[in-house]
């Protein structure tokens, strides 16, 4: 279903609210509105409460209809057999052999599979592949930061997150988010530098801010880089 609000055409759904308050929401990352009515159905009262909110919900809907365009093109582009890899488009070579195996060698992605693997799920070979160039690379680079930082860390863990490039804990933990491997490698950099330094400051204060100019002097463009690839969190293991 889909409606008509200004010159947008919105998808969305309709579904029971829990008390007697009319809500709107999108499904993120899909650009769907979520309608909350007490009754679960869409009256006049419901449409004259969304045509108040007119201009929210256009916005919103567009962010989120580039951010799903973006996220399309990627898996669409990854169906085709290129990749982005630290930023740079990457070519995949799938070849059967006796054993797991991955590398990176001038603008191609190497993975080489047992037969019968490659046969039964190629997408999960290829996932599993980039997962583990990921926590290669970010395990090491981040090892090489703190040492350059003198940031002291007690775990680097490399996972799925679906709304976050990374975290720090307070028992000095690293975490980041797999999909950092499809970024630019100065972004994935500054992310790396960003956690440790709440190691030093488990906040987003000045002084924090001020840490982080220290070893990351262009962090503020950085940072408005980095907010440009939100799409692509989680977006492989949608799949």
């Amino acid at each position: 279903m889909v409606l008509q609000i200004g010159q947008a055409q919105i998808p969305y759904r309709v579904t029971p609210s829990r008390g007697k308050r009319i809500s709107l929401g999108f499904a993120a990352p899909e650009p769907v509105l979520v309608i909350r009515t007490p009754s679960g159905k869409l009256t006049s009262k419901e449409r004259a409460f969304i045509e108040a909110k007119q201009a929210w919900l256009i916005r919103h809907y567009e962010r989120l209809r580039q951010d799903w365009d973006k996220r399309q093109a990627f898996l669409d582009q990854l169906a085709k057999g290129t990749v982005p890899y630290l930023g740079h488009l990457h070519r995949l070579e799938l070849s059967p052999g006796p054993r797991s195996w991955v590398q990176v060698q001038e603008g191609i992605i190497y993975i080489e599979a047992p037969l019968a693997a490659e046969a039964a799920a190629r997408s999960a070979i290829i996932y599993n592949s980039l997962r583990t160039l990921a926590e290669v690379h970010l395990t090491r680079r981040t090892r090489e930061l703190a040492a350059q930082t003198q940031s002291d860390i007690q775990q680097i863990r490399v996972k799925s997150q679906r709304s976050k490039w990374g975290s720090c804990s307070a028992k000095r933990n690293i975490n980041l988010n797999w999909h950092l491997i499809f970024l630019p490698r100065a972004l994935v950099d500054y992310l790396i530098i960003h956690e440790l330094m709440h190691l030093r400051e488990m906040n987003h204060s000045p002084r924090f801010w001020q840490w982080v100019e220290t070893f990351c002097p262009d962090y503020r463009q950085a940072d408005r880089a980095l907010a440009g690839y939100h799409w692509l969190i989680g977006v492989f293991d949608a799949e």
